[in-house]
């Protein structure tokens, strides 16, 4: 898995945008759309949710753990993708 862009911004900047993504995957998932969608737009959105959230529980510690902020943001991206072709 390529690096992530996220990982060259700074720290309170990254958080902020794994915040963003995390938040998203939650509306996302929790979405009537996206619950009745036989894309894997769900699957894709509680995946985002759970390496987003793991991503924020290292910031907690003040750790940057690179494989989950990679995970959250490859995630993201192909939430958004299953997620825009239905618009």
């Amino acid at each position: 898995m390529p690096a992530s862009p996220l990982l060259s911004l700074a720290a309170p900047e990254m958080v902020e945008q794994i915040n963003v993504r995390f938040g998203r995957s939650v509306e996302i998932a929790n979405a009537p759309p996206t619950i009745a969608s036989t894309s894997p737009r769900f699957v894709w959105a509680t995946e985002t949710k759970a390496a987003c959230g793991i991503a924020i529980g290292f910031f907690g510690s003040g750790e940057i753990n690179e494989e989950w902020v990679n995970k959250c943001d490859c995630f993201y991206g192909r939430m958004m993708a299953y997620t825009n072709a239905v618009r």
